[in-house]
């Protein structure tokens, strides 16, 4: 196995959002996760590891016994997260509210870390809010505020277009570094494709669709800002995509999308769902599905996946 498939247990515990200590815990008790020693003696792990620990972390604290899921594979998770998925009542697919400290009070927190550029500080705040309340959560009730309220402070004067681009940065790369090993993972999900139109340059909302998609099960394409829409569309037919998720600011030309966003749902097949979301989306094209809050957009996979 080659080193840069292989992580230190402090790494898999933030990708796969469980303490250290329950990860030795986990290890000792049950054989999982199994490390890899390197020919300088250090213990390391596979990165594949962390969508699947991930699952089950989810499906333990949803009620089953961690000796149970554990043991299992990942398709063998996949299908009991499924089986859990059907039998759930819809509203058990929104995100749990944030019971112990106010949305408010923890924005606050990440703004004064963005302020003093602690980019370290503010990227353990993220982490752990992920661990605790979950990527759908974290995204609805968190990290969407967060943009906002960088975006008010940075227009107020508040803090610098520097520090704004720290913390919009720290955001993005927190993202990117969850979703990428749990997408990797999900090798039966329905292919997805992610991308901003061209012209748009904003992807932190496309970010935490990846993540809120990758923690439901999808596989993901993602194109990231200012894809001609001939490219998407060609993407989306290639891998027989479920839908393409496109995500509009409100920075960009409203028209220009709008336009885009007509070709692009008049390029792809019927069975292709397109959903768009952001300040930017249009309200009046025909077959799109805009969404306002990713729990909508995990809501929606869960549905197809039932379906199918």
């Amino acid at each position: 196995m080659e080193q840069t498939t292989v992580i230190a247990i402090g790494k898999l515990a933030a990708l796969a959002g469980v303490p250290v200590e329950t990860l030795r815990t986990w290890e000792r008790r049950y054989g999982v996760p199994v490390a890899i020693r390197l020919p300088s003696g250090h213990r390391r792990y596979s990165l594949a590891l962390a969508g699947q620990l991930q699952l089950c972390k989810r499906l333990i604290d949803a009620g089953h016994r961690p000796g149970e899921v554990l043991s299992l594979g990942l398709p063998a998770l996949r299908a009991l997260q499924e089986r859990e998925a059907r039998s759930a009542p819809p509203s058990t697919l929104q995100p749990a509210p944030i019971p112990d400290v106010s949305a408010r009070q923890r924005l606050e927190e990440w703004l004064e870390l963005a302020r003093s550029l602690d980019v370290e500080g503010l990227g353990n705040a993220m982490n752990g809010a992920w661990q605790r309340y979950g990527a759908v959560a974290f995204a609805d009730a968190l990290a969407g505020p967060y943009l906002r309220a960088v975006g008010d402070a940075w227009a107020a004067g508040v803090i610098s277009v520097g520090e704004e681009h720290a913390a919009s940065e720290r955001l993005r790369d927190f993202c990117a570094s969850q979703w990428r090993p749990l997408a990797a993972g999900n090798a039966d999900g329905p292919w997805v494709v992610l991308a901003a139109l061209a012209g748009e340059r904003h992807q932190l909302g496309l970010q935490l669709a990846a993540a809120t998609l990758a923690v439901s099960g999808a596989r993901l394409v993602y194109c990231g800002a200012d894809t001609p829409t001939a490219e998407i569309a060609g993407i989306a037919k290639r891998k027989s995509a479920l839908a393409v998720v496109i995500s509009a600011s409100g920075c960009g030309d409203r028209a220009a999308a709008r336009d885009a966003l007509v070709a692009l749902r008049a390029l792809l097949p019927e069975q292709c769902a397109v959903i768009v979301g952001g300040d930017g989306a249009p309200s009046d094209v025909d077959g799109l599905l805009r969404m306002t809050a990713f729990s909508q957009l995990a809501a929606w996979l869960a549905g197809q996946r039932q379906e199918s």
